[in-house]
């Protein structure tokens, strides 16, 4: 009879690593990090730090599973580099890099699956100590680093004290896996990346990977390499779904997913480019035929399924509810829960504060404030669109109350009330900033009100409107309106006499000019601003240095940068008027190339000329 191999215990390797720093370190530290070495809690401590290993899914969201059992390989790119070279990600040393690195992905594209996946590489190693810290969560402590002694301390059950823990540090022992620093306080983010920088440079051994979404302060400080999550196309989303569905048992829902994809257009398949979307497209359509024509036809069906046939019982079937509401009706209390979210600004609530919102939605449609915890009860067992996590309920993803709220402004407001809503969201560029992923789900689903309020006048305000849509040409507000996007800098060496001049366009003043504008080495369909910078950079280069010099003592903002530079950062616009280039400007942007933009214009204009048309016919009347 064989004897199997013995099983080598998960934390044997960590015995080994606890070793080795304990005798890399200095007297006066090793008393105090010797009860490290001890296998009960070492092992308990390992035992916890496991546990980031477990997710619960959209997929299968009764229960946590390890992250390896359905992790599919995804692709990433150095932000900066002027060629794309796609790297596959499948242990941390893909990544090939010695500085602080930054995975950048939009909504739902798995930064935060990929950052676990990471941390469990790590872990499994035994290289280094990883801490995995959602940074959300770090606001209550003085520093990241306080937060991770205090994590050390009463989750690991490891006594380490302050001096011990930078004394670690300083000797590489430690690796950061920083989740969400876009959810960080606005104010509090330059003081963030001042404290994720000196981590890294505490020891050039120490592993840093942060998270983010696209265009957040961290990717603008030197000493970091952004790599961005590259979306999932073609043969990659089959991929991933034969990944997702990996079992024996699924094999019927893949071949029904296969057929689906290989029926859809390349416009739709171009919807389901995240690993979000994707697994949402598996729930839905793994046992039917019919593919979804736009991406709110697909969440529409997405609330369906999951409320009348997530069991995966024959169509027709339509799940009991607790608060014997129909799916209709859930669905509009969940529409208003969406909105009166956002209002709050939170998507995460306890039991108490989350059952006193349901019922401020039960009294708007008129319905029973004492059904509010049975209500809660089906939108969180029957729709699975909100989640309990750690005794907290949230949305399953921030996409669901955008587009849930989006459907509550078009499905339960007149026109006088969207006209309000819209007016209110574009007074500030704060305000449509935090509501621009509703406004995305309004112009595809109300998309008179929202051409009428939001998109027709915004670009209209940017050209000569007597000439359009013949003719584009930018009006002087219009030309001041994309100008005040700008940003200039003239980065100094402190150990060189060598400046750079940098222009750059960050396009945030309305939703049309994002839409349609960009400052980026890839424009993806969109008017490429980056000729404009280099040209005005060109031009600032012929200006009397000891002029320039003067100009910006008075007028620029000095900030330290890492890496031994200064930056004097000053308003563009106030820039070009004093050395009278903003005519340069203005032809120039009279220059660019505008198909994308005057297709998009004209066939909405159109399509609200066509309903007024209707209007005045009657074409409703009987």
């Amino acid at each position: 009879m064989a004897i199997k191999p013995r099983r080598t215990a998960p934390y044997t390797k960590h015995l080994s690593l606890i070793n080795k720093i304990h005798d890399r370190l200095d007297g006066k530290y090793q008393a105090e990090f010797e009860a490290w070495n001890n296998k009960v809690k070492l092992k308990a401590a390992v035992m916890m730090l496991r546990r980031v290993e477990y997710v619960a899914t959209v997929y299968r969201w009764e229960e946590p599973v390890k992250i390896s059992t359905f992790y599919y390989p995804c692709k990433v790119y150095k932000k900066k580099h002027t060629t794309r070279k796609y790297i596959t990600v499948k242990n941390n040393n893909d990544f090939n890099s010695d500085k602080c690195i930054i995975i950048e992905g939009t909504v739902g594209q798995g930064k935060s699956i990929l950052l676990r996946y990471l941390h469990s590489t790590e872990l499994h190693s035994a290289q280094t100590i990883p801490l995995f810290i959602e940074l959300k969560e770090v606001s209550k402590f003085e520093s990241i680093c306080h937060y991770a002694i205090d994590y050390i301390n009463n989750n690991l059950k490891l006594r380490c004290s302050e001096q011990l823990f930078f004394e670690l540090l300083s000797k590489g022992c430690f690796s950061f896996f920083l989740d969400g620093f876009d959810e960080i306080e606005y104010e509090n983010r330059k003081e963030y990346v001042q404290f994720i920088y000196d981590i890294q440079c505490e020891t050039s051994n120490t592993k840093v990977y942060v998270t983010s979404r696209p265009e957040n302060e961290i990717q603008r400080s030197t000493g970091f390499e952004v790599f961005s999550i590259k979306p999932l196309t073609g043969d990659e989303q089959e991929g991933f779904i034969r990944s997702l569905l990996r079992k024996e048992s699924e094999k019927q829902n893949r071949d029904f997913l296969h057929q689906n994809l290989i029926k859809m257009s390349l416009d739709i398949r171009e919807l389901l480019q995240t690993p979000l979307i994707l697994t949402l497209f598996s729930m839905v359509y793994k046992t039917k035929n019919k593919i979804p024509e736009n991406y709110t036809e697909f969440y529409r069906k997405l609330f369906d399924t999951l409320v009348s046939e997530h069991d995966g019982l024959k169509l027709g079937f339509t799940r009991p509810t607790k608060s014997r509401f129909t799916a209709e009706k859930i669905k509009t209390v969940l529409e208003y829960l969406s909105l009166f979210s956002l209002k709050e600004g939170n998507i995460t609530y306890d039991k108490e504060q989350l059952i006193k919102l349901i019922k401020k939605c039960l009294k708007t449609i008129n319905e029973p404030t004492s059904n509010a915890e049975s209500v809660l009860e089906d939108l969180y067992k029957n729709t699975c669109l909100i989640q309990k996590d750690d005794h907290k309920y949230k949305f399953l993803h921030e996409t669901i109350p955008n587009y849930f709220t989006a459907s509550c402004i078009t499905n339960h407001c007149d026109d006088e009330e969207k006209n309000g809503f819209y007016s209110s969201v574009v007074k500030t560029k704060e305000k449509m900033m935090e509501w621009k992923y509703v406004l995305k789900f309004l112009e595809d689903i109300d998309k008179r009100s929202f051409n009428n309020n939001i998109y027709l006048p915004e670009i209209e305000r940017l050209f000569i409107r007597k000439s359009l849509p013949d003719r584009f040409q930018f009006s002087d507000q219009g030309a001041m309106e994309i100008l005040s996007n700008g940003i200039f800098a003239q980065i100094k060496s402190n150990t060189t006499k060598h400046i750079s001049p940098v222009i750059f366009f960050n396009i945030t003043n309305s939703y049309s000019c994002e839409k349609h504008f960009v400052d980026s080495f890839e424009s993806n369909g969109k008017v490429n601003l980056q000729p404009i910078s280099k040209l005005l950079s060109t031009k600032i280069k012929e200006i009397n240095r000891p002029d320039l010099s003067r100009w910006l003592s008075l007028n620029a903002e000095k900030k330290d940068l890492h890496n031994q530079h200064i930056a004097l950062v000053a308003d563009l616009t106030d820039l070009l008027i004093f050395f009278d280039l903003l005519p340069f400007f203005i032809r120039e942007l009279n220059r660019l190339p505008l198909d994308s933009l005057k297709s998009i214009y004209s066939a909405k204009k159109l399509f609200n000329e066509k309903k007024i048309e209707n209007k005045n016919q009657g074409v409703f009347q009987v």
